[in-house]
């Protein structure tokens, strides 16, 4: 397996941008080299293992963060495969230290909310076919209703932060679709349903206040994107709307919490308002399709 260790070069899907060198942490590389050979130790050999999000783009944090990675399987794996493979790829997960273990999680508020929030996904499969058609339905094997809630930013932002670790460059010969304004508006549903959660369970679940921070994060990940068309480190984002918003101390206080997390139910507050100017900001200044 040592053929998997070292720098990887960036993927990019702009034209005429140029390559970027990704250096793994080690820990990260460490858990990528042992997911790969989890594969195919389970004979199911990847076509390619991309990583996405803040391992990528920056600011990456031992306290908050997880490894997100798309496992791109051949097409005749099955279904049954990909999900035993997945199973296998939790456990791999907890044992590097980026999953908390179940048996350490309160049992049903916890699971409750970290399924609503998408927390405990981070690790996605799908095949060759389903990757090349840019559809998020198939490639984060969306239910079909949950397809009509998704969306097209998410794809949009997983695929332009992406990098290819391990296998075929796959990468570039994807085409998304453009982003409507209704892609805002299912956006703001979906951050605000997880800050209305994070709320109501705060009394029982003060570590709820996670789930909101993952709410302003992807807020921030999807404004940034809709507004400038790319990717960029949470650190950047922020300096960005700093300079374009009024009001921006809940930013402040996420990037805090990031580095010394403690429950609050005031930053759950706060987050209402902050994410409502994130995507207004979004809308007016935004390049959306207008059709």
């Amino acid at each position: 397996m040592d053929g998997f260790t070292g720098v990887r070069q960036r993927i990019s899907r702009r034209e005429g941008s140029p390559r970027e060198a990704v250096a793994w942490a080690p820990a990260v590389s460490t858990y990528l080299n042992a997911l790969v050979a989890t594969c195919v130790t389970n004979c199911c050999e990847p076509v390619s293992v991309v990583v996405f999000g803040s391992t990528v783009r920056g600011g990456l944090s031992s306290k908050c963060s997880d490894v997100d990675t798309l496992v791109i399987v051949p097409d005749e794996i099955s279904e049954d495969r990909q999900h035993a493979l997945r199973q296998e790829i939790a456990l791999l997960e907890t044992e590097h230290g980026f999953r908390t273990s179940v048996s350490d999680r309160p049992a049903m508020y916890e699971d409750l909310a970290e399924h609503l929030s998408s927390n405990s996904l981070s690790a996605f499969i799908c095949s060759e076919s389903d990757l090349l058609s840019g559809d998020s339905a198939r490639i984060l094997k969306l239910h079909p209703i949950e397809a009509l809630l998704v969306d097209r930013i998410v794809i949009a932002t997983i695929l332009d932060s992406a990098v290819t670790f391990w296998g075929k460059d796959l990468l570039v010969c994807i085409t998304t679709p453009p982003i409507r304004r209704i892609d805002v508006f299912k956006a703001s549903i979906s951050f605000f349903s997880v800050l209305l959660m994070s709320a109501t369970l705060y009394a029982v679940l003060p570590n709820s206040t996670k789930y909101a921070m993952g709410a302003l994060k992807r807020s921030l990940h999807s404004c940034f994107y809709v507004c400038n068309g790319r990717s960029a480190s949470l650190e950047e984002e922020v300096c960005y709307f700093r300079e374009r918003l009024r009001k921006t101390q809940a930013l402040d206080d996420l990037m805090a919490r990031r580095s010394q997390y403690y429950p609050s139910l005031r930053f759950v507050i706060a987050a209402f308002p902050q994410i409502a100017h994130l995507q207004l900001h979004a809308l007016r200044e935004g390049t959306l399709d207008r059709r």
